[in-house]
């Protein structure tokens, strides 16, 4: 194991951990209550609002996170409903994630590259994000890390209650989302492929105990999936996701993954970071063979298995890697400080200036987050309520229609899913306006067409998330109706 550098005295890196959990928890609390978007007015609506009887036993939609749905609901009744009351679990377990970077970076890489690590997370535009998302990646992020923490002393210790750790983290994850059975598929991958070429940290470990925690982390996550296994076998035969998986494609993907990099980090902040995280992730490599594979298998994985199984490829079903991507980088840090260094013996302070480039550059695109919802459902809500008393007509199309409906309880502002309804509502002699939103998920593409290319608009609330901005149009002047 490597060990810190650390000439700044054995209690710097400690009292600078704790300065960097300060900073993650403001960046993280600041601007919680902002609006929800989409997916989290789902997660309120259809689950956490819902007893916490019917959460465990109910399972409407794979947009439902189970674990997540219980901490959301039990936070509501202890704090009231709000958005960041919904939002609670995902922010502190997103701290949570930064604090497990570290103690997991400091059986792998030195103690100021832990820190490093662990600053670089607490920064990053998109672990913020998604801390303020009420959803469970977050939670799924950390519970990749304590599993890898966790089977990483088992095989280090033989010990039983590394093991048992080991199993509970890992069904906790795939209790909040299934796509975490990808990183215990790939830790499996991982652990035979070793022992078949014979891998030296590998060679004396018996399989006996890696089976039963592997049998464990099944029969425990199966026994919580029970009641939602008709649910979950209805949802992967149906259509909408095979639907979805035609937009969702693993080029619009790495599309998506740019535009989310570019626009949060900004452009020089997110190629230096991630120069720093190749440089880390190749020394990594040579280093911590072991660890560095199950780091990065479960996510191609992940991938290789959501091609097969026709599903849509999200970016947000590989961030339970930002983990590993932020110990990748602190590790760069210090490759990159030891070169500064060479000479002077003080790689630690070498640590704390590369660390504070990164941290400025990233920093530069985090206004963004607090200035521009994830998707402004209030801001457009609101315009269209002024509208509408103004004897306006409003309607609702695609993704905006059941949040309008189930959330905001416009029961008045029809939805329409077709052109022929679109002519129906224009029938009417008062101006209209039609809503919409993620304008690639409109199902019928003749109704999807007339709106990109005929609705003339009339006002844009901008949002977040990719294709998220909220849109107004009049569909009369540039359709000639």
């Amino acid at each position: 194991m490597a060990v810190a550098r650390a000439e700044l005295g054995p209690k710097f890196w400690p009292r600078a951990l704790a300065a960097t959990l300060i900073v993650s928890a403001i960046l993280r609390f600041t601007g919680l209550g902002s609006g929800l978007w989409y997916d989290e007015i789902v997660t309120l609506v259809e689950s956490a609002r819902k007893p916490l009887l019917e959460i465990f036993v109910y399972f409407p939609d794979v947009n439902i996170h189970p674990l997540y749905s219980v901490l959301a609901h039990l936070s509501l009744q202890s704090f009231g409903e709000s958005a960041w009351a919904l939002r609670l679990p995902a922010c502190l377990f997103g701290i949570a994630s930064v604090a497990m970077a570290y103690l997991l970076g400091t059986r792998l890489i030195a103690r100021e590259e832990a820190w490093a690590a662990a600053t670089i997370l607490a920064v990053s535009y998109q672990h913020i994000w998604f801390s303020q998302n009420a959803r469970g990646y977050t939670l799924m992020g950390f519970f990749a890390l304590v599993s890898t923490y966790q089977l990483l002393r088992a095989l280090e210790t033989g010990k039983a209650r590394h093991y048992v750790w080991y199993a509970l983290a890992c069904a906790a994850g795939v209790y909040t989302h299934l796509t975490m059975g990808f990183v215990v598929a790939g830790h499996v991958a991982v652990i035979l492929t070793g022992k078949m070429i014979g891998w030296p940290a590998l060679s004396a470990q018996s399989l006996k105990p890696l089976i039963a925690a592997w049998a464990g982390t099944t029969f425990l996550s199966a026994g919580l999936y029970a009641p939602y296994a008709p649910n979950v076998l209805a949802h992967f035969g149906a259509d909408k996701p095979k639907i979805a998986a035609q937009v969702a494609t693993g080029r619009w993907a790495v599309a998506e993954v740019l535009r989310n990099v570019f626009s949060g980090a900004g452009i020089i902040g997110a190629v230096a970071t991630g120069i720093v995280a190749a440089i880390g992730a190749l020394s990594f490599l040579r280093k911590q063979t072991l660890a560095f594979a199950l780091l990065v298998v479960p996510a191609i994985v992940a991938g290789a298995a959501i091609v097969v199984l026709r599903q849509p490829m999200r970016p947000r079903f590989f961030f339970f890697i930002a983990g590993a991507a932020a110990i990748f980088a602190g590790h760069g840090v210090g490759v990159t400080a030891g070169w500064l260094s060479r000479g002077t013996a003080r790689p630690g302070t070498a640590v704390l200036a590369v660390t504070a480039v990164l941290v400025v550059l990233s920093a530069a695109g985090l206004p963004r987050n607090y200035r521009i919802p994830k998707q402004d459902f209030d801001g457009a809500v609101r315009y269209l309520e002024q509208q509408s008393g103004n004897g306006v007509v409003v309607s609702a199309a695609g993704a905006a229609c059941w949040p309008i409906e189930r959330y905001y309880k416009k029961t008045d502002w029809p939805c329409v899913r077709s052109v022929d309804e679109l002519h129906s509502v224009l029938a009417v002699s008062q101006p209209v306006v039609v809503v919409y939103t993620l304008a690639d998920y409109i199902e019928n593409p003749e109704l999807r067409d007339r709106l990109r290319n005929a609705c003339r608009e009339v006002r844009r609330f901008p949002g977040t998330l990719g294709g998220g901005d909220m849109i107004v149009c009049d569909p009369r002047p540039a359709a000639g109706l």
